[in-house]
């Protein structure tokens, strides 16, 4: 029998989907569009900061994946960093990507990239390559598949994994950025002890409002996941 949490959490679901499924496409690119648009401003750094709590703002671990070539990294860091020690470990699976990334990041020192890719479970994917290197996705491979002629052989891991063989106090406030164009639901699968233990303050999820687009992570499985924690 369920409790009255899973009958509000169900019911507000079940609201959201309808909202969002009699949406015409046109309004649905442009509410996404708006959203992108929000997230990009600089202000979203330090409204980041402000809502962890003080008693823990002496240390902050920021983790970005899907980190693409360092662009939220760099600007989370600056931005973090004025007002805590800041670190950050930034995932990015894909080889062209990676190399940019390292680029832009060897001057700072609090900045650790690493050439992964992360998911629910360990595994070695091979991916079909998009057009365009921020278009790179695992969600969404077998609409590249016919587009592309290359392809490369990526490692994944879950977060919970990393955090654990590597040592990462769970002490700190950690901010979670996933922008893995599709694949962040399978992100959060695979931080669900960090999310357990509550040891993740904030989340930040690239979120799209169409379930048919395959790059974007659809909002409701998002929120629905998220939910339970």
């Amino acid at each position: 029998m369920k409790n009255n949490k899973e009958i509000l959490k169900t019911k507000m679901l079940d609201c959201l989907k309808t909202v969002l499924s009699n949406l015409p496409n046109n309004l649905i690119r442009k509410l996404q569009e708006g959203l992108c648009v929000v997230a990009e401003q600089d202000s979203i750094c330090s409204k980041v900061f402000s809502h962890v709590p003080d008693s823990r703002k002496n240390e902050i671990v920021f983790l970005d994946v899907g980190a693409n070539i360092g662009q939220t990294s760099i600007k989370f860091y600056r931005a973090l960093s004025s007002q805590a020690k800041t670190t950050v470990y930034c995932f990015e699976p894909f080889s062209d990507n990676f190399k940019e990334l390292s680029k832009n990041t060897s001057h700072f020192s609090n900045i650790h990239p690493f050439k992964l890719g992360i998911g629910s479970s360990k595994s070695i994917m091979t991916i079909p390559l998009a057009p365009h290197s921020e278009w790179h996705s695992i969600a969404n491979m077998d609409a590249w598949k016919s587009n592309s002629s290359k392809e490369e052989e990526i490692s994944i891991t879950t977060l919970d994994i990393f955090v654990e063989e590597n040592s990462l106090s769970l002490s700190s406030p950690i901010i979670l950025k996933t922008d893995t164009e599709g694949y962040d639901l399978h992100v959060l699968q695979g931080a669900k002890l960090l999310l357990q233990k509550k040891a993740i303050d904030i989340v930040i999820c690239e979120v799209g409002f169409n379930q048919e687009d395959k790059q974007h992570s659809y909002f409701p499985d998002i929120y629905s996941y998220l939910m339970d924690f």
